[in-house]
């Protein structure tokens, strides 16, 4: 009589155990697929205490066995999980973070979690339990709203409930959640139905409009009868068909934009893409440091040695002497001395460790020294980063040229203005190679120029963390 509740005690927990083995399985066969698919750091898993507390030794072991894998995991609860998250953003390659929900209350919570998180920062995997209730199951097939915060570039894959089709989630407009199919599962792994990129399975918006602002006097972009003009104005018209977007805004500015000390906020079209007044900067902007920390920029445009532009002078008219007045007397003693004595000291290093011909040898120093000697090679426009860089440099040659620099109230206003500036005025003109090609037609005179060693790259630029960004530089 003792012996059937036994067997029948046996036989269930047999079952039960067959069936949470199988769950671990599944959920680290599903981790390991999308983890290598999207090449993630590291797994966080989220969830509400009560669903960690009845399966805790499950999700033990697919820690464990993620971590047999090579896998970096750690489950924590919705109450933990912003911190943690927060914590791995900007030090580390974005992590795979896996939310596990159960029921429509827990769908309000993360909710509330999403609406302060960036959205498109972590590869997601929502997974919508297969004891879920029909209210969050229905919810997982016909998503409402934009309940989770999702952008343009999120990357959420779906789970839902007993079903085996693997899908997205995003929204396009912000207050609607689009979805499709990515795969299926299917005999333990799964299998991608589409081999498209992110941006190609999403490479239109949905009518939506687009607020753009130029440079006055850019020779990249420009306005012409109330439409872009120019090759950057081209792009952006090739982008709007390509992309479904209007221009509704077209805003004109005097300056690329720098920083006001007085005001403490940043002017010119950089100034408004802060402020969120316009969503495109199309003109050619330096990619430096304090910008690339501000805004988003799209692939380089163009990229181009910086130089000093002076007028060529006429040679008939040139003083031989003038050569000699680069440097004072004392200074040219010092060089010519320099040239005279080290490749005798060289010869006499090298004679001493080799014992060639010392004859061979100090003629070969004597090329060497003239050769790096004859190898050897202000002003720009206002608010430009040309300025800021020289205002803001600690280097000492930097510091001395920024002495020479014209009050910034007599800089020229546009790259235009500083160049013809050179023709007409006894002005060294600073900027980028790749600027000042594209307007050499307008000139009136010949240049020059004198390298400098700094290389400058350009782009145009968006709102900071744009969700476009990356379909503006994949089209």
């Amino acid at each position: 009589m003792h012996f059937f509740p036994a067997a029948l005690f046996s036989v269930i927990f047999n079952a039960l155990v067959i069936a949470a083995n199988d769950r671990v399985v599944y959920y680290t066969s599903l981790f390991d697929s999308i983890h290598n698919k999207y090449g993630t750091a590291g797994i966080i898993m989220a969830s509400s205490k009560d669903y960690q507390s009845s399966r805790l030794t499950i999700w033990h072991d697919i820690i464990r066995m993620l971590s047999n894998q090579g896998i970096s995991s750690a489950l924590v609860d919705f109450s933990e999980f912003k911190g943690r998250l927060e914590f791995y953003a900007g030090r580390t390659v974005r992590p795979l973070a896996v939310i596990l929900i159960n029921d429509m209350r827990e769908v309000d919570v993360f909710e509330g979690i999403a609406k302060d998180l960036d959205m498109s920062y972590p590869v997601w995997l929502v997974i919508f339990t297969e004891e879920a209730d029909d209210g969050v199951c229905t919810f997982c097939r016909n998503p409402r709203g934009n309940l989770f915060n999702l952008k343009f570039n999120s990357e959420v894959i779906i789970s839902c409930c007993d079903s085996n089709i693997i899908g997205e989630w995003w929204s396009k407009a912000g207050n609607e959640t689009h979805s499709r199919a990515l795969g299926i599962w299917t005999d333990g792994e799964i299998r991608w139905t589409t081999d498209q990129s992110l941006y190609s399975r999403r490479h239109f918006f949905v009518q939506r409009e687009i607020r753009v602002s130029v440079v006055r006097g850019s020779s990249y972009a420009w306005e012409k009868n109330g439409e872009l003009d120019g090759m950057l104005g081209e792009i952006i018209k090739e982008l709007s068909r390509t992309m479904n977007f209007s221009i509704s805004v077209l805003i004109k500015e005097p300056y690329y934009g720098s920083y006001d000390y007085q005001s403490s906020k940043w002017t010119g079209v950089i100034g408004r893409v802060l402020r969120g007044e316009v969503d495109i900067g199309a003109a050619d902007f330096s990619m430096t440091p304090e910008r690339v920390d501000l805004v988003e920029f799209t692939i380089p445009l163009a990229v181009g040695d910086c130089r000093l532009y002076v007028k060529k002078l006429d040679g008939a008219h040139l003083q031989w002497n003038a050569y000699f007045r680069a440097f004072k007397a004392d200074v040219w003693a010092l060089i010519m001395g320099s040239i005279l004595v080290m490749p005798i000291i060289l010869t006499l290093i090298k004679y001493t460790q080799r014992r060639k011909h010392a004859l061979a040898m100090i003629i070969e120093h004597y090329s060497y020294v003239w050769g790096i000697y004859c190898q050897q090679g202000l002003s720009v426009f206002q608010d430009s980063a040309e300025y800021e860089m020289f205002k803001a440099s600690n280097d000492s040659i930097m510091r001395k040229m920024m002495a020479l620099m014209r009050p910034s109230h007599t800089l020229p206003q546009t790259l235009l203005g500083g160049l013809q500036q050179v023709c007409t005025k006894k002005v060294a003109f600073y900027t980028n190679e790749a600027q000042k090609r594209s307007l050499s037609r307008k000139l009136p005179c010949d240049i020059v120029s004198v390298r400098t060693g700094r290389i400058d790259t350009l782009g145009m630029i968006m709102s900071p963390r744009s969700e476009y960004i990356g379909l503006v530089n994949y089209q």
